[in-house]
């Protein structure tokens, strides 16, 4: 248990001592004999870590704007913070947003269109003419959503 502390401690995550302690005798099978081998109980088998991990994942973000995200995005976001104090990278990783970001990028994308508009009009107006970047932003992401689209109507035809 000693070292799952310092494990969490040397990633920073905003996790208490006690609550580490807690997690690992939560992820712990049930030992049968510890009087024989008085050493059991602070040997951790594979898949009572993976479940230390996830422990620890929902705990980190427990009572945040992430709290209600999906396990596997929980995990996918932190392994890269599980890996560095042991010089590791991952070998794959997921790639998604948590929702709570995804939605934020969807308003930040309509206020940038609203923007455009307002452009565009204004510059029927005036005369002048309407910001390159601003127009390059809009379209990029409209590209970039029809390519999401059509590979998610793909899979979901697929299957």
């Amino acid at each position: 248990m000693p070292e799952c502390q310092a494990y969490v401690r040397k990633m920073n995550l905003k996790i208490s001592e006690m609550m580490v302690g807690a997690i690992y005798a939560e992820s712990m099978m049930t030992i049968i004999d510890t009087i024989r081998d008085q050493t059991k109980p602070q040997q951790m088998k594979y898949v009572e870590f993976i479940v230390f991990l996830c422990r620890i994942a929902h705990e980190h973000y427990n009572g945040g704007p992430y709290e209600n995200e999906q396990l596997y995005l929980k995990l996918d976001h932190l392994l890269v913070t599980f890996l560095s104090p042991l010089n590791m990278k991952p070998n794959f990783l997921f790639g998604e947003r948590f929702e709570v970001e995804a939605e934020e990028e969807r308003q930040r994308v309509q206020r940038r269109k609203q923007k455009l508009k307002r452009a565009k009009a204004r510059s029927l107006k005036t005369g002048e003419a309407v910001d390159p970047k601003l127009i390059a932003e809009v379209k990029t992401y409209a590209e970039v959503k029809t390519y999401a689209d059509a590979k998610g109507t793909a899979a979901e035809k697929a299957s």
